[in-house]
């Protein structure tokens, strides 16, 4: 008489515990990353816009002899990245002031120029 195997060709309950320990752990791994990553992203991005803004307000002030005040710049003159609100706080003839921020992150960057002073992004 043949013996039969009592093994069925499936997975023990053992191998199957180990894999999802695997997989936690590597997921505990790269979520902190991605975070980092994406926070870092949405940081580029506030600055990024700041500074393109700079350079819009440079030729909107070479056109009319003033900065753009909040809402006078059309979107083909200037567009910031998605989900980016980019606000002018204050535009005169001498300089003017922005400030930008995420719905994704607590971050606010801010510039201003002033004359003759170079328009420094911060962020805080």
């Amino acid at each position: 008489m043949k013996r039969t195997s009592a093994k069925s060709g499936g997975f023990t309950l053992i191998e199957l515990l180990i894999v999802v320990a695997i997989i936690g752990l590597l997921a505990a791994i790269a979520i902190p990353r991605v975070t980092s990553l994406k926070s870092r992203a949405i940081d580029s991005a506030l600055r990024s816009d700041l500074r393109t803004l700079a350079a819009v307000q440079e030729t909107y002030y070479e056109e009319n002899l003033i900065y753009a005040a909040d809402g006078a710049l059309t979107t083909t003159q200037f567009r910031p990245s998605e989900y980016v609100t980019v606000t002018i706080d204050s535009a005169t003839v001498s300089g003017w002031g922005a400030h930008a921020d995420h719905p994704g992150t607590t971050l606010t960057c801010y510039i201003a120029y002033a004359g003759a002073s170079n328009a420094a992004v911060t962020c805080n």
